[in-house]
């Protein structure tokens, strides 16, 4: 299906396909970037660094 779906995109709606790319690049990129972690007043971390959510980058690099 991941190789499917770019061919019938670029078959039925070439138009789309610049469209659509720059989509998925733009929550690629979105979702690229760790939270910065919490600090309290004097720079200290009070707060585990955030768990990276990688599966939305992973759902968009298999289109």
């Amino acid at each position: 299906a991941t190789h499917a779906l770019p061919k019938l995109l670029e078959a039925s709606f070439p138009q789309l396909v610049p469209f659509i790319l720059s989509d998925l690049f733009d929550i690629y990129t979105k979702n690229n970037k760790l939270p910065p972690p919490i600090v309290d007043q004097f720079g200290r971390q009070i707060q585990a660094q955030p768990i990276d959510t990688w599966e939305p980058r992973a759902g968009v690099a298999d289109c």
